[in-house]
């Protein structure tokens, strides 16, 4: 700038004499041309830096972006060993249950068996007295035969030898009868003493089985419950993790989301870049090209000048010719000085218009979080009035004063802050209404400052920034649309 401003600011030459010549101003144009080509190559070195920056850039989102993505499968990994985990808990306690259903299914197998073998020490103990209230009236039949022979005896008063021995044959008949009845009472005696104790010992097997049945009904209950509760603990827990996970699943696909699109920006700006440098080397080649042929014409003048001055006509013409070029350069040293200066102004209203937009994008964040603050709010309000219509519909038996002057608190406070975050999100409106049309005169004056010097056509890299530098309006942002 400074080189360009210390030619700007040189006097012009003197007008040459009628009849003199000028000396060839061969040391005033490759001035002219070192300075262009230098300030080429510094925009050009400029923008390869931005270039480079950028491409590190995205190469950090990329990163960031990989990072997540393995974060987020860590978190699907451990979540489904959790799940593993207390599946194979609740396989261990069906697996439990199971078992204590088949020892109580084998009780009950053994309480029939032993109330099978109680009913057939009574049936075989009813056999008993049956048989032996057969033998007793089989006997009493006999003595009564013997009692019928006796007499019959001592009416006829003889005696026969056949009597005698029948009689002797029913006495022993008796007494073998009588034998066997008395072995049938000891049996009966040690039926009846097995039968005490089978009933005694079947009487202690039924307590003691009728406790362990309590003891393991019981006890199965308790695991039950106990599974019971700690599966609903553990289901409301689960649905606790599972409600965090998609809520951090949801932030980072938000956070993906925010990547990717940075990472378009990213591109896009470098794509942008690369064009900027495209352009920028085509402007220097043209100079180049220009700095070529101001370099011919300067030759060709010199050549005019050494030639003989042998007709007055072409020397007239000749320096109405070096007239027309001095006044040529005299008008680009002017337009060189009042674009350097303009540059200078351009680049300090650049500056400002590039901090007006990141003021604007700050206020953008804000008013978004104010909006999302403001959601939470009239949720919270919804919820307020939801209960207070659901307690004037069912009001409770017992309500304390207390606790209706702690709801209308509570809904108070949730109005005055719904109120205060909506003005707050109107201050934002406003200061970015208000930045914006501050962008808008900045960008118009960067406008007219390039029309003024000649620089920066509709269609060129320079006039699409400026217009990019403009932002949008406040009736065209969704947070100002969903407000309204």
């Amino acid at each position: 700038m400074a080189d360009f401003t210390s030619f700007g600011a040189s006097t012009p030459p003197k007008r040459p004499a009628p009849g003199g010549t000028e000396p060839p101003p061969s040391k005033r144009l490759p001035l002219q041309e070192h300075n262009s080509a230098a300030f080429a190559q510094a925009e050009l070195i400029a923008m390869q830096v931005a270039n480079r920056v950028l491409i590190e850039r995205v190469e950090q989102l990329h990163q960031d972006n990989t990072a997540l993505t393995v974060k987020q499968e860590q978190l699907a990994t451990d979540s489904y060993d959790e799940r593993v985990m207390w599946q194979l808990k609740f396989q261990e306690a069906e697996k439990l249950i199971a078992r204590l259903q088949v020892v109580l299914k084998e009780k009950e197998v053994l309480s029939k068996h032993e109330r099978d073998e109680m009913q057939r020490l009574r049936d075989h103990s009813a056999d008993m007295a049956q048989h032996e209230l057969t033998l007793f009236r089989r006997i009493q039949s006999l003595r009564a035969e013997l009692d019928a022979t006796k007499s019959a005896k001592s009416t006829i008063g003889q005696v026969d030898i056949k009597e005698v021995d029948g009689e002797a044959w029913t006495q022993m008949q008796v007494n073998r009868d009588l034998v066997q009845l008395e072995k049938l009472r000891d049996q009966r005696q040690t039926f009846e003493k097995e039968k005490r104790d089978m009933q005694h010992k079947i009487f202690e097997l039924e307590a003691s089985l009728t406790i362990k049945e309590d003891q393991s009904i019981k006890a199965v209950r308790e695991e039950m419950e106990r599974l019971q509760v700690g599966s609903a603990q553990h289901t409301e827990d689960l649905k606790a993790e599972i409600k965090i996970i998609r809520k951090y699943n949801a932030d980072l696909e938000h956070d993906r989301s925010t990547l990717e699109q940075k990472l378009q920006a990213a591109q896009q700006e470098v794509q942008n870049a690369q064009d900027k440098i495209s352009g920028l080397e085509e402007d220097l080649e043209e100079q180049k090209q220009l700095c070529g042929a101001v370099i011919k014409a300067k030759e060709k003048l010199a050549r005019q000048q050494q030639a003989p001055q042998g007709d007055p006509r072409g020397k007239d013409k000749l320096q109405r010719t070096i007239q027309i070029l001095a006044d040529e350069r005299d008008g680009l040293a002017k337009k060189v000085k009042d674009m350097s200066t303009g540059s200078s102004s351009a680049a300090t209203w650049q500056d400002a218009a590039k901090a007006n937009k990141a003021a604007a994008k700050k206020s953008n964040e804000k008013t978004r979080k104010a909006l999302e603050t403001q959601r939470d709010l009239e949720v919270q309000l919804q919820q307020r009035d939801a209960e207070i219509a659901e307690l004037k519909r069912n009001p409770p038996k017992k309500s304390s004063k207390k606790a209706v002057k702690e709801a209308e608190k509570q809904t108070n406070a949730a109005i005055n802050a719904q109120m205060a975050a909506e003005g707050r999100l109107e201050s934002f409106f406003q200061h970015y209404d208000t930045l914006h049309g501050k962008n808008l005169v900045l960008v118009s004056k960067l406008t007219a400052m390039a029309q003024v010097g000649g620089f920066g056509n509709h269609g060129s890299i320079y006039r699409k920034e400026l217009e990019a530098l403009k932002g949008m309006p406040l009736e065209d942002l969704d947070e100002y649309k969903e407000q309204s």
